[in-house]
């Protein structure tokens, strides 16, 4: 500590007095345990706390050991799970440390947990005093007033889905569950091919090569994006394509002479896979052919691009760069788009060759310059075939100012944010690669998306040549838990009630803190999971082949009937799963389908209709939303007003709009009038029977309208009653003549 003081000071009052978090940082690196180890600890958590980066002050915070028990492990969490690096003699206020960990969880909204949190801290510091949030007194009651009184403010992303998997960390819980609803819009997309090959071990049972399921679109408020290898095409959420497939807007990367490129143009092992992430109006795309390394003997560069648009100005491209401008670097390739955060961009890049070397790079999210790009691992090549390529897409992950990255080549790597400095890197056995037995058949490889997964200082990964899934702790890199065999897992959706759920054959939920099987689910009529599934509420959404399931997160129950997408009324086949602002978008292998809950449709089309009293469309779209949640009444109340604002002699679509609204208002006032007969309600029944005989699309309409009343007047023995809609057909000259012809 004598010798490590002088430099550590220096560094610790510099970054204090500039606001550095990279000074501090230099002291935590480089000083760790010198006298102003936990000072630095404490004002990097303020200056990330002051940013907004609550997970990352929280980890800060919780490396200062505060426990006065000397049997209590320094960085004991759950289970007696134990993290390194942490500053052992603070000279600091533990109370006052604890609190503002407390402070972190009600700002990061894990109430339940802040909850917890409170009642032990009061029993731990019942009348320790400190100031907090500005205000000194009795941090009990600070903490108590700060739960109360505080509202935090919406976070804007909560309803987005802005990257793969929802957000940074891999794991989106949308906080409102959804009814899939009915079909809103569908389009479209071109088909892409598995691969060239097939793979050692499928990625997913059930999947043909011609049904991949390579496209993962966002949801930005009122648009829906979707990428493929040389387009990025942006679709409005609610209503769709225009002018019959169009999209809002389409960036392409190149002219294709309006030819369609095709997904694989080498021989190549793997499944393409489309991915963006969208960050303060500007959207990253990894653009260009899906392959990141080549055959060999064949030899080549990769066709690889990341570009950045801007999403204010109708995709309009503001900058696109390759891997590397250096000659000697022309075979490295990007692997899947980057995540972005405080104006950096995190991307995976590949050099091919003998030897397979993985990369993580950090560009400028502003002006595409590279910042730094750091080696992580090399290994033997990723496919066993000499003449082979292969396609890969691995993505970062980000928590606690570290950036994850599973390569898929026996190694998982945290990488410091601000300097891209190795924090640590974890190793795994490679499925196949560590066998030596004279059956050993070489790697296989899982290739769907398999990016790590970060919560609450936890590092999940599955990784696509490995077995099962490895939970490292966030800061050090220290194996957590292995899960032993399991059965076939294709994703981890992400953290719910302290379980990691997964999907796959099966839907599993892992605990955190053990993992140890919480619950599992599985349908042996459906088989495995095709697609991606989603969490929104308290739900795991799970699609397979044939229906989407729809799980309870706390008992692995099936919480509400199974929907048949294939069936009536949607005749669509289930896909990648994302649920955002109240919608169900599903990436399907050649098309998108938006499906949306009724009430968010309802509530919609009554906007409308505020905006455009005198139009008929949005009244003819609010009855059909209603009719379809089975919502008679209102169905009927806007079949109606369409009609009287629809004119019989306007534009040929406000003539078919009248002329299907009076065709379903014909067949909601016959089904609610049997309803109102069988409950004995004889005049509103003859009221409805008579409206539909009135606005009865056709002859034969009102002809059954009026003798289903007089059927009706019989059964109720009002003999007088029952002969006067009779009466009134046989005054009628033309259904006289339509009996004659029979």
């Amino acid at each position: 500590r004598v010798r490590a003081d002088a430099p550590a000071e220096a560094w610790y009052r510099a970054g204090v007095r500039e606001r550095d978090r990279e000074l501090l940082a230099r002291v935590i690196d480089r000083a760790f345990v010198s006298s102003w180890g936990d000072d630095a600890l404490d004002a990097a958590a303020e200056l990330a706390f002051e940013a907004g980066d609550f997970d990352e002050a929280y980890m800060l915070w919780n490396r200062i050991h505060t426990s006065p028990e000397p049997d209590v492990a320094p960085g004991e969490g759950p289970g007696g799970m134990k993290a390194r690096l942490i500053y052992p003699d603070t000279d600091l206020n533990p109370a006052l440390i604890e609190a503002k960990k407390v402070l972190c969880l009600l700002f990061q909204g894990n109430n339940e947990r802040a909850v917890t949190a409170i009642t032990e801290y009061r029993q731990r510091f019942p009348s320790a005093r400190g100031t907090l949030g500005g205000v000194d007194g009795l941090l009990t009651e600070r903490l108590s007033n700060i739960a109360r009184e505080t509202t935090l403010p919406r976070n804007p992303e909560a309803t987005l889905w802005s990257t793969f998997a929802g957000n940074a960390q891999r794991s989106k819980v949308v906080p409102h569950a959804v009814d899939i609803g009915s079909v809103q819009w569908t389009t479209g997309l071109p088909a892409t091919v598995q691969s060239r090959l097939p793979s050692i071990r499928s990625p997913m049972a059930g999947n043909s090569p011609e049904e991949s399921l390579s496209y993962h679109p966002l949801v930005l408020r009122d648009l829906v994006l979707v990428s493929g290898r040389d387009e990025v095409r942006a679709y409005d959420l609610h209503e769709g394509p225009k002018n019959g497939d169009d999209p809002l807007w389409t960036f392409r990367l190149r002219d294709m002479m309006g030819q369609t490129s095709v997904v694989a143009v080498r021989p190549a092992q793997g499944s393409p896979h489309f991915t963006m992430t969208a960050d303060r109006g500007r959207l990253y795309v990894r653009m260009g052919a899906p392959e990141t390394t080549l055959p060999i003997r064949r030899g080549g560069q990769p066709d690889s691009n990341l570009v950045c648009l801007d999403l204010t100005a109708d995709g309009k491209e503001i900058w696109r760069i390759t891997p590397s401008e250096r000659p000697e670097e022309a075979d490295l390739a990007f692997e899947g788009s980057p995540i972005v955060a405080d104006g950096n961009l995190y991307i995976g890049v590949t050099r091919g060759g003998a030897m397979t070397h993985s990369y993580l790079a950090c560009f400028d999210a502003a002006t595409g310059a590279k910042k730094w790009r750091t080696l992580i691992c090399e290994s033997s090549s990723v496919t066993p075939f000499f003449n082979l390529g292969s396609i890969s897409h691995n993505l970062p992950t980000l928590g606690a100012g570290l950036v994850f990255y599973n390569t898929n080549l026996g190694a998982v790597a945290a990488l410091d944010q601000r300097t891209g400095q190795v924090r640590w890197i974890a190793t795994y056995s490679r499925d196949g690669r560590d066998d030596i037995s004279p059956n050993a058949r070489g790697i296989s490889f899982k290739s769907d998306l398999s990016p790590c997964l970060y919560h609450d200082g936890l590092v999940m990964a599955m990784p696509a040549d490995g077995r099962g899934i490895h939970a490292f702790d966030a800061l050090s890199g220290e194996l957590r838990w292995k899960t032993p065999e399991l059965p076939s897992l294709t994703h981890m959706l992400g953290v719910a009630h302290g379980n990691l759920i997964c999907t796959g054959s099966q839907v599993m939920a892992i605990g955190l803190a053990t993992g140890k099987e919480i619950w599992r689910w599985f349908d042996t009529a459906t088989a495995t999971a095709y697609g991606r599934g989603a969490l929104a509420g308290d739900y795991v959404y799970f699609p397979t082949k044939t229906h989407i399931f729809i799980i309870d997160q706390r008992t692995g129950v099936l919480a509400k009937p199974k929907v048949a997408l294939q069936e009536e009324p949607h005749n669509q086949s289930p896909g990648n799963l994302v649920i955002a602002e109240g919608y169900l978008v599903v990436a399907q292998a050649k098309s998108l389908t938006v499906f949306c809950q009724y009430d968010v449709l309802i509530n919609r089309y009554r906007d409308l209709i505020a905006e455009n009293p005198k139009s008929a469309d949005p009244h003819f779209r609010l009855a059909r939303a209603a009719e379809d949640s089975g919502s008679v009444e209102m169905a009927i109340e806007h079949y109606r007003a369409t009609i009287e604002l629809a004119s019989r002699d306007g534009p040929e679509e406000e003539r078919t709009i009248r002329q299907v609204a009076k065709s379903r208002l014909f067949a909601l006032l016959i089904q609610l009038s049997q309803k109102e007969s069988s409950e004995k309600n004889w005049s509103a029944a003859e009221d409805h029977y008579r409206e539909a005989a009135t606005i009865a699309p056709t002859l034969q309409g009102k002809l059954d309208a009026l003798l289903r009343l007089a059927e009706m007047w019989r059964t109720a023995a009002a003999a007088e009653k029952a002969l006067a809609p009779v009466q009134e057909v046989l005054a009628d000259g033309f259904y006289l003549y339509l009996f004659s012809e029979f």
